[in-house]
């Protein structure tokens, strides 16, 4: 009898052929052939590398005329609801080119037909395919071999056929690349995309099927025909037609994709065997009728929002040699225990969404992909004809959303092992390109130096906005890796992240903390959208990713993003917009919502700005991965009246229940347990803002009492709830001041109790009120938000009965150091920036030092200004506020002190005279119109000489809600009660004695120092929140430059009365006033008062 030898050829062995052979004798294991086989093939079943064999003889033979050509082989069809049932025969010279339904075994519309049978038959020498599956169900092809078939091997036609059983079929192509046929009513099954098993519907069961040797192995081809063929047509929707059973299937050294799943999003369509795999033609008219208020089982998402999305699993796959396997786009299917040899693209991906199955969520499970080299096995690697390395392991998708790789393991050398983003943002291709790639479990120990774990963009890709993140040591310790580009990540508080991991992770930034998507679908808006991070860093000018030609809604701008913090996206308008964050999967699958606080801004509707906390399990309905949002007022922080609810806030927990997981047992004002399951109360400064307070989690999730804060989880949503009363076992270290701290008072001896007025938990532990003290109260004693405890005397202490005031909204701080530590880049709120406006010929350069470095080319025409960018001072409508620099210049000129909200809004600007002796230049806001981000700039024209900067002033003289929150709560007046009046400066002058210095500390050559004044109202001076910055008045020597060296002084309130020589008398908070022994003299009221005199007068 007669065999076929599969070749075992990989990239670039294009022209690897099979051959024949006739076997003369059989002993044993041992089987002789008439003839020596041409080339080497693989059959190392301990590396599942293997050539299939193929026996081409039957004792029954049907056979054609091998003289009529290709129009005239035979064919055998069993026709219109007819029977078939063919086994174990040998068909050959079959199939006539160009005659629809001349096949060589044809079910044809039989409907459906479990006693329909091909089972165990040999088919070569096809002109126009092999086994033909049209317009039949429940049918069984099984166990054939075809070989030399031109056109598809096996061909299922129409996409309505569901249920039918495709298993242990065999299909070899002789030359590789070599059986595509022209002529076909189906030219991208037969020619262009020649395929071994070519299937429209995938709505049947596919079962360790073998495709060698061709252009394509196994291609579900559903986009080509999306409504089907035939007499399907306009009533199936065949891209989202739920998979079969797909399991055990091997194709390998095909030219092109071995398995090949085209654009697939499975949906949960309202059809049966018993309505022909058809759809009612209402259904598909909703389908096709572009009204997004009628609904289609083809739909995405039913009428409720629920995802439609119908799961599937590709299990127990094999590819080898490939140039690529896998898809463009597909959804709601998982590939598990995938193994991929050798394969050039191991899995190819461009597009996927979140699995709507709660119980399904990795894209990739328990999968192999290796790329055996010479090193690992030099037989196979040569049978193969492989290349040193292959290009890589999974090119993955660019969203929407999370990608789960769990359980899988990445071996050989490659470039690459996982890359995001593959053609993403190219023509529309991917989601946004903002892709969190979720690694869980994953092994790269078997990597082959250079090869990298992790490649943003991949193919012409985005490669600045895919992330990576982990749990686990999946990223070497890591918890998420973010693209080069993302540099905004650099500057988050507390530093979390460093730049460049290295080679290995693609030179990305690496951090210790979780980092998520933040998407904004929309056009691209004038000025583009900016990312105002946490922390006062840069803002980021946020990644637009455009539409493809056909679908305006699909485009946006993405991020990266660290949970737990506060962000500002700044757009210009607030229509047609959709903002998403994170994925529903961090609380479903892993267990850890995340969450943000998010404020949008718009710069042509300032009254739209609103801000939100959003969580990872905002709803996601009506937003698709491969059409966008499918209308107005989806996703996250909506508007209110555009079709929702308006800004969301989170849910407190039900009116007397219990609080969920990882929310605030106090958010309510009062405490509501956590509920079973959901852990207990920890405290802890989630946010890392020295606000602290208790969230509900398990106890694997809260810091220890004697260790570090951990990384912060989501935090509880602001404005900071009141905490809770004392716990019965010492809570962990309290609240460390905001940063740069003050040096708090002496803590008291560590043996044993805790003074009147201090707090008994400062030492990081409880140290009890000593003997006549009073006893541990809690309340918000600075009205600043940060509760803590003070020992004190009961009629000093706020009622527990009644319950505390509601705290005031969170104030825009009213310190605001424009100077910090004497240089230009770094300050409370964001650095200086030195920028150029116009001119191509002028440079500017910030240093971390003392100096902002100005050249201007001879003949240049630049603009320049000092820009306090970022986040700037938060500008409160209503309030009124003084704004003040003191400045000089190595020859006259003259500068514009210019003050705005955002970027356009100008508050107010003055011009002023600089020469060379300070002077000083103000600009009094009162009753300011619009709340924002304020921001200073000193525009200088052409300028290149020596300016110092000696002193930079934000002061807010009035604020209107806080009369009205200290009068609710009924205590005593702040003199917040007159507008800014510019002679009110004039008593800043005096006041050399009437400051406390809370602590004095000295790390740069001028000090610093923190003062506060908690004093009576006397005048309409008192109580003025403002910010100094003074300086030495040393300048640089070098040229072109601006410097300053200063003594920052912050934080300051006055007092107009002098208090007495030895103590000094504030109110206590909430109750009388009291004598506070003096902590230190004034060891620098001169340059204060002079930086006083000239800044305020």
């Amino acid at each position: 009898f007669r065999l076929a030898v599969a070749p075992t050829a990989s990239y670039p062995r294009f022209g690897a052929e099979a051959q024949v052979a006739v076997v003369t004798r059989v002993d044993g294991a041992v089987v002789a052939l008439d003839r020596p086989l041409r080339d080497s093939h693989a059959g190392s079943a301990a590396r599942r590398v293997q050539a299939e064999v193929l026996n081409l003889r039957r004792s029954v033979l049907v056979t054609g005329d091998p003289d009529a050509g290709g129009r005239g082989g035979l064919h055998v069809v069993a026709h219109s609801g007819a029977v078939a049932r063919v086994e174990h025969a040998r068909v050959e010279h079959c199939g006539q080119l160009g005659r629809p339904g001349k096949y060589c075994l044809h079910f044809h519309l039989a409907r459906a037909c479990p006693e329909c049978v091909f089972r165990g038959n040999a088919i070569e020498k096809s002109s126009q395919r092999g086994i033909v599956v049209h317009g039949t169900h429940r049918s069984t092809v099984e166990g054939n071999v075809l070989y030399d078939v031109m056109g598809s091997g096996i061909y299922i036609e129409d996409g309505n056929e569901m249920e039918n059983l495709i298993k242990d079929n065999a299909v070899l192509c002789p030359v590789k690349d070599g059986c595509r046929q022209p002529g076909t009513d189906n030219p991208n099954a037969d020619d262009v995309f020649q395929s071994g098993l070519w299937a429209l519907s995938v709505s049947n069961d596919f079962i360790g099927n073998r495709l060698v040797n061709h252009e394509n192995g196994f291609f579900t081809q559903t986009s080509a025909f999306p409504h089907g063929r035939g007499q399907a047509f306009l009533r199936v929707c065949t891209v989202h037609a739920p998979l079969g059973r797909f399991e055990g299937n091997v194709c390998h050294s095909n030219a092109r994709f071995g398995f090949y799943m085209d654009n697939n999003y499975p949906r949960k369509l309202q059809r049966s065997v018993e309505s022909d795999g058809l759809l009612e033609e209402d259904d598909f008219r909703r389908f096709t009728d572009g009204n997004p208020g009628t609904f289609s089982s083809c739909d995405a998402f039913r009428p409720d929002g629920t995802d439609n999305g119908a799961t599937g699993v590709v299990a127990d796959a094999l590819e080898i040699g490939n140039s690529f396997s896998g898809q463009y786009a597909l959804g709601d299917v998982q590939f598990l225990r995938y193994h991929a040899i050798n394969n050039l693209h191991g899995l190819y991906w461009k597009e996927t969404k979140a699995h709507a199955d709660p119980n399904l969520h990795a894209h990739v499970k328990d999968s192999v992909f290796e790329w055996i080299g010479p090193d690992e096995d030099f037989d196979v690697w040569s049978i193969l004809g492989s290349p040193g390395g292959g290009v890589v392991h999974i090119a993955g998708p660019g969203g929407l959303g999370a990608f789960i790789v769990e359980g899988t393991a990445f071996r050989g050398m490659v470039n690459d092992a996982v890359a995001a983003n593959q053609h993403c943002g190219l023509s529309g291709t991917g989601a946004l390109c903002t892709p969190e790639y979720q690694l869980v479990d994953v092994d790269f120990s078997a990597l082959k130096p250079p090869s990298r774990r992790i490649k943003f963009g991949i193919s012409s890709g985005n490669e600045v906005l895919p992330l990576f993140s982990s749990f686990d040591a999946s990223l070497g310790g890591h918890a998420a890796v973010a693209s080069r580009h993302q540099t905004h990540l650099l500057g988050l508080p507390g530093r979390p992240c460093v730049a460049d991991a290295g080679p290995e992770f693609d030179g990305g930034i690496a951090c210790s903390v979780p980092l998520r998507r933040l998407q904004v679908w929309s056009a691209p808006q004038p000025g583009g959208a900016l990312l105002l991070p946490p922390g006062g860093g840069e803002p980021w000018a946020m990644e637009h990713v455009g539409p493809p030609p056909d679908n305006p809604r699909k485009q946006g701008y993405g991020a990266a993003v660290a949970p737990g913090r506060l962000y500002v996206v700044e757009l210009d308008r607030d229509e047609g917009i959709t903002v998403e964050f994170s994925d529903a999967v961090y609380g479903e699958r892993f267990g850890a919502p995340d969450s943000l606080t998010l404020e949008l801004r718009f710069r042509s509707q300032p009254g739209k700005t609103r801000t939100c906390v959003v969580s990872s399990q905002h709803s996601r309905a009506f937003i698709t991965a491969d059409r966008g949002p499918l209308r107005g007022g989806l996703g996250a922080c909506t508007a209110a009246g555009d079709g929702d609810d308006g800004p969301v806030p989170p849910t407190p927990p039900p009116a007397a229940e219990c609080t969920a997981e990882g929310r605030d047992p106090y958010e309510t004002g009062r405490e509501v347990g956590c509920c079973p399951g959901s852990g207990s109360a920890c405290l802890a400064d989630w946010a890392g803002d020295g606000r602290w307070h208790y969230l509900c989690l398990q106890a694997r999730d809260c810091p220890s009492a004697a260790g570090p804060s951990p990384s912060p989880p989501p935090p509880s949503s602001p404005p900071p709830s009141p905490p809770p009363p004392p716990p019965p076992s010492p809570p962990p270290p309290p609240p460390p001041p905001p940063s740069p701290p003050p040096s708090p008072p002496p803590p008291p001896p560590a043996a044993e109790c805790t003074a009147e007025g201090r707090d008994p938990y400062e030492t990081g532990r409880e140290v009890g009120c000593c003997p006549g003290s009073g006893s541990a109260c809690l309340a918000d004693w600075a009205g600043d938000g940060r509760w803590h405890y003070l020992c004190l005397q009961a009629r000093d202490c706020p009622s527990a009965s009644s319950p505390p005031p509601p705290p005031p909204p969170p104030p825009p701080p009213s310190v605001a150091n424009l100077l910090r530590n004497g240089d230009f880049s770094s300050g409370d709120l964001a650095p200086w920036k030195l920028l150029v406006r116009e001119g191509a010929s002028a440079q500017a350069a910030v240093s971390g030092q003392q100096q902002a470095d100005v050249a201007v080319a001879d003949g240049g025409s630049a603009l320049w200004w000092i820009k306090l960018r970022q986040r700037g001072v938060p500008v409160e409508a209503g309030s009124s506020y003084a704004v003040s620099v003191r400045l000089k210049a190595s020859a006259p000129r003259r500068v514009r002190l210019k003050v705005s909200v955002g970027w356009s809004t100008v508050l107010g600007e003055q011009l002023c005279d600089v020469a060379e002796a300070f002077t000083t230049c103000s600009v009094a806001l009162e009753g300011v119109a619009q709340s924002g981000t304020g921001m200073l700039n000193l525009l200088m024209g052409k300028f290149a000489g020596t300016l110092t900067l000696d002193s930079a002033v934000w002061a807010q003289v009035y604020r209107p809600e806080a009369a009205a929150v200290r009068a609710a709560a009924g205590q005593q007046p702040k003199c917040w009660g007159e507008q800014f009046r510019p002679k009110a400066w004039r008593h800043m002058s005096n006041v050399s004695s009437q400051v406390r210095v809370l602590a004095a500390t000295s790390n740069r050559p001028a000090a610093r120092t923190w003062l506060q004044n908690e004093a009576v109202c006397a005048t309409t001076a008192s109580n003025v929140n403002v910010i100094i910055a003074t300086s030495s008045s040393t300048t640089a020597s070098t040229t072109s430059s601006i410097s300053t060296t200063s003594t920052i002084i912050e934080n300051v309130r006055f007092e107009s009365a002098s208090p007495p020589s030895s103590t000094w008398r504030q109110p206590r908070p909430g109750g009388a006033a009291r004598d506070w022994p003096r902590l230190a003299t004034w060891a620098i009221q001169g340059a204060i008062q002079g930086a006083m005199q000239g800044a305020m007068q």
